[in-house]
Order: structure tokens, then sequence, then C-alpha cells
């Protein structure tokens, strides 16, 4: 019988445990992330009511990927620390912006072909945001380019896609949950999720690196 990668049990146990313990810094970092995804676009709309400037629909789109990707590197830095048992460093983890344009043509390209995979047959679509689904990861915890990163991501998640789909239902589930218990609900179930994916990532890249290593032996003995 094959042997999975990566426990879903244990994955979201870890979530939950790592969440509270981590409340207070967890909450302030939801509202943090919150704050720097929106705000751009409330400060073009503000413009816009103000000075009666004419702005586009698509300064408001630009803003809003902006404001996306600036909370993505947050929040992602932030379970990484706590997965690795380190104190919440803030201003650590906001200089990972540094990598914002990375990340932003890693999910310029993530978006390409997962749309083109759901426009064409859909099973590939899904298939496809699976697979690839962990490379913002390789970007701020590696510092892997938006192809490299990409590419590590299937690496990983080769022969796990259905074992994945499986975690992500349940994580969907979860925060659907969440947010029927009066949206409050969803913050909890969020962050949750968010651990337990860093935590699901974790355990993918230690299992590819131990095989890798396994493999490298032969090889060292052989030179030696």
């Amino acid at each position: 019988m094959r042997v999975q990668r990566f426990s879903i049990r244990e994955s979201l146990t870890f979530g939950w445990s790592a969440f509270k313990g981590s409340l207070w810094w967890l909450v302030a970092v939801f509202a943090l992330a919150k704050v720097m995804q929106y705000l751009p676009v409330l400060v073009v709309q503000r413009l816009d009511l103000f000075f009666n400037i004419d702005i586009s629909g698509l300064v408001n789109a630009i803003m809003a990927v902006a404001g996306f990707l600036a909370s993505q590197i947050l929040v992602v830095k932030v379970s990484l620390q706590i997965l690795d048992k380190r104190q919440v460093n803030l201003a650590e983890a906001l200089r990972s912006l540094a990598l914002f344009f990375n990340l932003g043509v890693g999910y310029g390209l993530y978006c390409l072909v997962v749309v083109f995979g759901l426009i064409f047959l859909i099973v590939p679509g899904v298939l496809w945001a699976i697979e690839f689904q962990f490379f913002p990861y390789f970007i701020l915890d590696a510092r892997s380019g938006p192809i490299e990163a990409l590419t590590r991501s299937s690496e990983i998640t080769s022969g796990e896609k259905w074992h994945l789909l499986r975690y992500n239902i349940i994580t969907l589930l979860l925060q659907a949950a969440g947010l029927i218990a009066l949206i409050v609900g969803y913050i909890p179930a969020y962050l949750v999720q968010l651990l337990a994916t860093a935590h699901v990532y974790r355990q993918l890249t230690s299992h590819v690196q131990e095989v890798g290593d396994r493999d490298a032996q032969p090889a060292d003995q052989t030179t030696s």
C-alpha cells in the first residue's frame, strides 16, 4: 500500500495547536494583512471622490492585485515563522515585500495555467491548481524564481494530487462553516488552514529532500 507523504489529520492538528499558541499574534497579523489588502483600493477610491479624479477600473484592479500580493507575503511568511517555532517577526516578514515582483509573476503564470485548464477541460484545471499551489512558499521561503517555484511545487505534489484535493476540500468546508457561524468563525478557520497548509508544504518538501538524499548516497559512496 502506498504511504502518503503527509497526514491531513496531523497538519490540521498542528494548525489548531499553533493557532491556539499564537492566537493574538495571528489575529493582529490577520488584521494587518486585511489593511494591506484593501488600503490601496480605498486610497484610490478616496482620491477619486475628494479630488474628482477620473480613475479607471484598471487602476483599481492593479491596486487590488497589489494589496492581495502584499497581504499574501505577510501571512505566508508569518505562518512559516510559526511552523519553524520562531518568534513572530513582522519586520522580517515585511522585508519579504522585496519579493513582490517574483510573487506577482508567479501568480500571473499560475492563473494562466489554471484558467487554460478550466476553459478546455475542467479536471486538468483543478489538478493544475493543486499541482502548483505551493509556488508562493518556494518564492517566499526558498527565494526561488517564479518558474523554479512552479517547477518545485510540481515536484513535491507529484503523486499527491488526489490526497491534496481531499485536504483542500476539507479546509474549504471548514472555512465555509466559519462563514456560516456569523462570519466571526471564518477568522480562526482561515488561520488554522493557513498554518496547516504551511505544515503540508514542509512535510512534502522534507519527503522530497529525504528521497533525494537517499538517491545521492550510492553515488557518493561510489565516488569515494
